[in-house]
C-alpha cells in the first residue's frame, strides 16, 4: 500500500468515524439500539456465551446498527431532495424503516433463540 492511499485510507476512516459520532448524538434511535446493544453484551457476559454464540450476537448488532444508520441516511438524503410532502418519498421512507423493523425483530428472534436456553 503506498503513502498516498494509506493517507486516503486514513481520511475516509475519519470520516466515517465522523459520521458515526454525528449518528449517535443527533438521532434517537440509534440511541435506543446502541442501549439494547450493551445489554445484550452485559447478558452475553452474564450467560457465559461460547463463541459461535458471542459471533451471532457481535454480527446481529452490526448488521441491525448498519440497517438503521443506512435508513437514516437515506430519510436525511429524502428530505433533502424534497422538503415538501411526496407521496413516493414517503413509500421511499416506509420501506427503508420497515427494512430497520425486520431486522431489529429478527435480532429479537435470535436474542431470544441465544440467550433462553441459557436462562431457562
Amino acid at each position: 500500500m503506498s503513502h498516498m492511499d494509506f493517507k486516503r485510507l486514513v481520511k475516509s476512516f475519519r470520516f466515517a468515524t465522523q459520521g458515526t459520532i454525528t449518528t449517535i448524538k443527533e438521532e434517537q434511535n440509534i440511541k435506543i439500539y446502541l442501549f439494547f446493544a450493551l445489554l445484550n453484551l452485559i447478558l452475553g457476559l452474564v450467560s457465559h456465551l461460547n463463541f459461535v454464540e458471542w459471533a451471532i450476537i457481535v454480527i446481529t448488532i452490526s448488521v441491525t446498527l448498519g440497517v438503521e444508520i443506512i435508513n437514516i441516511a437515506l430519510e436525511e438524503l429524502l428530505d433533502m431532495i424534497s422538503p415538501e410532502y411526496n407521496g413516493r418519498i414517503k413509500m421511499i421512507k416506509d420501506v427503508a424503516a420497515g427494512s430497520a423493523l425486520i431486522t431489529a425483530l429478527a435480532s429479537i428472534i435470535i436474542f431470544c433463540l441465544i440467550y433462553f436456553p441459557h436462562w431457562f
